[in-house]
């Protein structure tokens, strides 16, 4: 008997431009409620909004079609300071990417929630966690972050590991608590 071939993959390098638009966005269960979001816009029920999900869920590409419809500017969070929070407001309108715990100035943050409310700005933050998981030592950014209404984004894994995604107790619980636009739609835990 010959032994079988199992056949290969072949790799090309193909040059291949990123393009974060809405027309290359792929809308599913899984990220429904960030693009409603992002689609809500300007009609937004408050000018600061969370964009909650684990990496690679698109969060970065919703921000990025949100800050075409606005107009916004975009920074990161662990590299936003105090001192560049008017500047980066100049446009009303701001995306803040990737709040982490402890990687991002709580004073800067602070500022930025304070001023984005005096001018009517429009703020988008992405997080992988809801900062309500975080440790932060300024009590008012801390109840600032907990008013924040939030949108969870999540994928769904393979065809083959993938079962019906489902909606978080407790992420359901902070709904009814927190007033947020959407559920969290996250694959099951293995």
């Amino acid at each position: 008997m010959a032994a079988r071939v199992q056949p290969r993959q072949l790799a090309f390098a193909l040059p291949h431009a990123e393009s974060l638009t809405r027309d290359n966005f792929l809308e599913g269960p899984a990220n429904a409620a960030g693009l409603a979001l992002v689609d809500s816009w300007p009609e937004w029920p408050n000018r600061i909004m969370l964009l909650v999900g684990p990496e690679g869920c698109g969060k970065s590409h919703l921000a990025a079609i949100w800050a075409e419809q606005a107009g916004a500017r975009s920074t990161t969070a662990h590299t936003l300071t105090a001192a560049a929070v008017p500047g980066a407001l100049a446009t009303g309108a701001l995306v803040v990417e990737d709040l982490r715990s402890s990687d991002f100035d709580e004073r800067a943050l602070f500022h930025l929630m304070n001023l984005a409310r005096e001018d009517g700005a429009f703020v988008l933050v992405t997080a992988r966690e809801s900062p309500s998981a975080f440790q932060i030592e300024l009590r008012d950014l801390r109840s600032r972050l907990r008013a924040v209404w939030r949108a969870w984004s999540g994928r769904r894994t393979s065809s083959a590991t993938s079962r019906r995604a489902r909606t978080s107790r407790a992420t359901a619980a902070s709904s009814r608590r927190e007033g947020t636009v959407a559920r969290c739609r996250i694959p099951p835990s293995r």
